[in-house]
C-alpha cells in the first residue's frame, strides 16, 4: 500500500467529505466539515489542510496550525501544530495512520522548510493514537496540557531540522523523561511490577500498539526498585 500526503484547497471538500471517524473519536479530532471551516473560513492565514491517500484514495486528513503557541503556549517556539489528524473509520486497523505519521516528518520539512519541529497534544485517554504517534517518530516531551476540551493531554514533538539529533539520542531523551515521571508518580514496589509488565509487552512487540522498545524501558523502570535493594545489601555485607 502506498501512502501519500498532499495539500488540500478550499474546493476539495467533496474529495474528503466521505471521511468519518469511529464513534467516540470526534471528541478528539473533530469532523471534516469543522476542519474545512476553520482552515478556509475562520482563520485561513493560520491553518492548512492536507490529505492522506492510500493508493491514490483519500482515507484521511490533518490540519497544520502555523501559530500553535497562540492556543498551546507550552509548544516549542516556532513549531508547527498537528491538529485534527483523522483516518476514515472504514480504513482504520490497516496501518495507514502509522505509515502516514512516519511520512509526516519529511513531508512537512518540504512543505514548511523554516519549521524546526511539529508539536501535538494527545488526550491521556486516547492511548491508541498516542502509541501511533510514538511509533511514527514523535517523542513525549514530558509536558502535560491540562486545558484540552476532552481532558488532560500529553505534549508530543517531532524534529524537522534534518536529523541533527540521532534516533538513539532521541530515544534516550524520551526514556529519561519517562523514568523521571515514573519515579515521581509510581510508588516504590509498583515500579518493579510496571517494569515486568513492560518487558512482557516487549516480548510481543510485533503486535500493534506494543513494541520491542518496551524491553529495555522495562528493565530501566524495574531497576528503579532493584538498584536501591542491591545498594542496601552491599551495605549490609560491609
Amino acid at each position: 500500500m502506498k501512502i501519500t500526503l498532499a495539500p488540500l484547497g478550499a474546493g476539495d471538500l467533496a474529495r474528503v467529505a466521505h471521511i468519518r471517524l469511529a464513534p467516540g473519536q470526534e471528541v478528539f479530532a473533530g469532523t471534516v466539515e469543522e476542519a474545512f471551516a476553520e482552515a478556509f473560513e475562520t482563520d485561513p492565514a493560520r491553518f492548512d489542510l492536507h490529505v492522506i491517500e492510500a493508493d491514490g484514495v483519500p482515507v484521511g486528513l490533518f490540519k497544520i496550525d502555523r501559530d500553535y503557541r497562540r492556543t498551546i503556549p507550552i509548544a516549542a517556539p516556532g513549531a508547527l501544530g498537528l491538529r485534527a489528524f483523522m483516518i476514515d473509520r472504514n480504513r482504520q486497523g490497516e496501518g495507514i495512520a502509522t505509515a502516514a505519521v512516519r511520512a509526516l516528518g519529511g513531508y512537512l520539512a518540504r512543505q514548511y522548510p523554516a519549521a524546526e519541529a511539529v508539536d501535538l497534544t494527545v488526550n491521556h485517554a486516547n492511548g491508541a493514537a498516542r502509541a501511533c504517534y510514538l511509533k511514527g517518530g514523535f517523542a513525549d516531551t514530558g509536558q502535560d496540557w491540562l486545558e484540552g476540551r476532552a481532558g488532560p493531554q500529553d505534549m508530543l514533538r517531532m524534529d524537522l531540522s534534518g536529523g541533527s539529533t540521532s534516533r538513539r539520542r532521541a530515544w534516550r531523551m524520551r526514556a529519561k523523561r519517562l523514568l523521571v515521571r515514573v519515579r515521581q508518580r509510581v510508588p516504590p514496589g509498583l515500579r518493579l511490577i510496571l517494569g515486568l509488565l513492560l518487558m512482557t509487552g516487549g516480548i510481543f512487540g510485533f503486535l500493534p500498539v506494543l513494541g520491542f522498545w518496551m524491553i529495555p524501558l522495562g528493565l530501566a523502570v524495574a531497576a528503579l526498585d532493584i538498584l536501591p535493594i542491591l545498594r542496601w545489601l552491599r551495605g549490609r555485607r560491609r
